[in-house]
């Protein structure tokens, strides 16, 4: 008789207290269904401040298949997804937000993919219920993300929700950068990916942990960690900026040689010199964050640090780095 395989559902959740109970009779409803396979719920609790580990401790004393991961502090929803996966146990991996904006009823096209044979497989959103100009602007920074730093990665977006199998597992788990996102290190590894639309339903409860500045975090870790793009910006634009400035001043000893103008425009002269020192401060800011981000990995710090856990782990790093 051959073996069962066991799949996890990676869960990284702030905050979630009202979601967490619907979310839960979602998901054993939904495996309910697929009898085939053993499951393992692993929730990471990622500093919640509300009563989400008090449920957690609930429904793991109710049902032995629920595993809890309570980190120390709010380390983020990227480094709490990385804790799941450290110590998910199982032959694959879901991983989804705990707000319901992830439909559980996607895991059974995922496992019909992961039974094809794909390794990696994309939750792809078709259409989102978010306010137009944050649907705009994710659909640039996908768009963006897709051309330039991971250009496996869905173009229309996924966040974080997808199915990777054990190889997939155990290669992310040797990757020890501090300043990371989840779904470009997940693209950036390869493997044979597939994707599955969805339209991305609103959230169940409260409103999104993910504020600007965390935004803003993401699409800077995605620009500065994946990709040389900012660097290359700043070399063309010095280049082009010097050729006009060539072209500029021969212009200018041309007139003064041959027609006798005078050189005017104090105006000028000063528009260009805040011009260009604008540039040159957003370069230094540019490489400041390079710089800023080796310093971060030179500290060699944990990514998180586990304070309680609840259930038994096959796995489990604890956030420390082996290298």
């Amino acid at each position: 008789m051959m073996n069962r395989k066991t799949c996890s559902i990676v869960i990284s959740l702030f905050n979630e207290e009202d979601a967490l109970p619907v979310l839960y009779r979602s998901l054993t409803e939904e495996v309910g269904k697929e009898t085939a396979l053993d499951w393992e719920f692993i929730f990471v609790d990622d500093g919640s401040t509300d009563r989400s580990f008090e449920i957690l401790r609930q429904l793991h004393e109710n049902d032995k298949r629920i595993k809890v991961i309570r980190l120390s502090r709010n380390f983020g929803a990227h480094e709490g997804t990385a804790a799941g996966i450290n110590f998910a146990g199982g032959d694959a991996a879901i991983l989804m937000a705990a707000d319901m904006q992830d439909p559980p009823e996607l895991i059974h096209e995922f496992i019909k993919k992961w039974r094809e044979g794909y390794q990696v497989v994309w939750g792809t959103r078709q259409d989102r219920k978010d306010p137009f100009i944050k649907k705009f602007l994710a659909s640039i920074f996908y768009w963006t993300v897709s051309k330039t730093a991971s250009q496996s990665h869905p173009s229309k977006g996924s966040g974080s929700f997808c199915l990777i199998t054990r190889p997939v597992i155990n290669l992310y788990n040797r990757l020890s950068e501090h300043n990371r996102v989840t779904f470009e290190l997940i693209a950036w590894m390869g493997f044979r990916q597939a994707e599955v639309g969805f339209s991305r339903p609103g959230r169940y409860a409260g409103k999104s942990k993910f504020t600007i500045g965390r935004q803003l975090k993401t699409a800077f870790d995605s620009l500065f960690a994946m990709t040389q793009l900012p660097v290359r910006i700043i070399s063309y634009f010095g280049f082009i900026t010097a050729l006009m400035s060539m072209g500029w001043a021969s212009l200018i000893i041309f007139q003064w040689l041959f027609y006798g103008v005078k050189v005017l425009g104090w105006a000028s002269i000063m528009v260009s010199v805040l011009f260009l020192g604008g540039v040159i401060l957003i370069s230094i800011g540019m490489i400041g964050e390079y710089l800023w981000r080796i310093l971060d990995e030179s500290r060699r710090r944990p990514l998180y640090v586990v304070m309680e856990k609840l259930g038994e782990f096959q796995n489990g790093q604890n956030g420390q780095r082996d290298n």
